[in-house]
């Protein structure tokens, strides 16, 4: 049994603390633009270079109250409290990560946040790597920042999500990511993509983050909303399936997914410039900077090893469901109940047959005949 009143108790105080618990701003480099322009010239030139990054000075988290939080709870006693103390222990990571700026730190972190990459997935990764990179520079990528925000804003509102925004912002490690609490989608500056790359990005952020998100809300349980605990695999690996589900997933988008679970595994034992180096030869070296620069994200000094493990979520997620969805069918319609992991399918059956929560009122299918219009 669930006691609701308790619950609601946990709940609103947790949502107080997430609030003041701004992430993505303090992981990314401040210098970004110029550490990039640096090391694509020396590339050019034939000199490695391993950036050396500047972040903004963290807020004050709310460790103390954090910790206050996790000894309230009763986790061996209601399973959403034990979700809750599993959720507040994964914060108190990421804020030592971003505090510390620790290589050892942030490795530790994110290894024991989203795991370490396998040989199995290093293997299958390496196979969809291209062996040498072509230069596609003529590709057509005519869309710029404001090309792309008028369109997903109007997506949005056509779907109902009248609420949100989209923004534009500079630095950022992401092309594109959801920020939640604000109900905004930040788009990058310096963004330059197809048109058939807007349309993947739209069903990867709107058509699976901002849609499961809002599913979540309507649910009894925020916890659907606020993200289960070590959900990120799932989000991401989600998002990448409903890509190639809807044949929005591009070749070279494939390619850099792998790049990225490759790239992650070097970094953990090679300094940034090796790691950039090898990628560079198979993903051009514009790309290759993204990727090790997500990969050593809240690193100053990019030559010591080890790596922000964040991006093996995109392909190892993209796998796991791909492997689960093709057993079992049926499922997909459970993780659009909102932010839940794999893992957490059994408890959201049994939510749902208890009719604790609902079936979802959007699914992906809602926003692909938008993006087909």
């Amino acid at each position: 049994m669930i006691d609701f009143i308790r619950l609601e108790k946990i709940e609103t105080e947790w949502e107080d603390i997430q609030k003041e618990c701004n992430f993505y701003k303090y992981n990314t480099p401040i210098n970004r633009e110029e550490e990039r322009r640096k090391t694509l010239k020396l590339y050019k030139s034939g000199v490695s270079y391993n950036p050396k990054f500047i972040y903004r000075k963290p807020p004050n988290y709310p460790i103390k109250r954090i910790l206050t939080f996790m000894n309230k709870l009763r986790p061996k006693d209601f399973y959403i409290e034990k979700l809750y103390y599993e959720k507040a222990q994964n914060f108190m990571l990421e804020i030592y990560s971003i505090i510390t700026h620790n290589p050892r730190v942030i490795s530790a972190a994110t290894c024991l946040s989203y795991g370490l990459p396998n040989n199995d997935l290093l293997n299958k990764a390496f196979k969809i790597l291209p062996k040498s990179f072509i230069d596609s520079s003529d590709d057509i990528k005519s869309l710029t920042n404001k090309d792309i925000s008028e369109p997903m804003k109007n997506i949005l509102n056509q779907i109902g999500f009248n609420d949100w925004d989209v923004a534009i912002a500079d630095p950022m490690n992401a092309l594109m990511f959801v920020q939640e609490l604000d109900k905004k989608i930040y788009i990058r500056k310096d963004i330059y993509i197809s048109k058939q790359t807007l349309k993947r990005v739209i069903m990867h952020e709107i058509g699976v983050h901002v849609l499961r998100y809002e599913n979540g809300i309507k649910q009894s349980i925020r916890l659907l909303k606020n993200g289960f605990p070590m959900y990120l695999e799932t989000e991401e690996g989600l998002a990448v399936y409903c890509e190639k589900k809807y044949k929005l997933l591009e070749n070279e988008a494939l390619q850099e997914y792998a790049g990225r679970y490759i790239t992650a595994n070097l970094a953990l034992t090679q300094p940034f410039s090796e790691v950039f180096e090898f990628i560079a030869t198979k993903l051009g070296p514009k790309i290759a900077f993204d990727i090790v620069t997500r990969s050593k994200r809240g690193f100053i000094d990019t030559e010591q090893p080890g790596a922000h493990t964040k991006d093996i979520t995109y392909f190892g997620g993209y796998l796991s469901i791909k492997k689960y969805l093709n057993e079992n069918p049926n499922d997909y319609i459970l993780f659009f109940t909102g932010q839940v992991g794999l893992q957490h399918i059994p408890i959201i059956k049994s939510m749902l047959k208890d009719k604790v929560i609902s079936k979802p009122n959007l699914l992906p299918d809602d926003v692909i005949k938008i993006i087909n219009i």
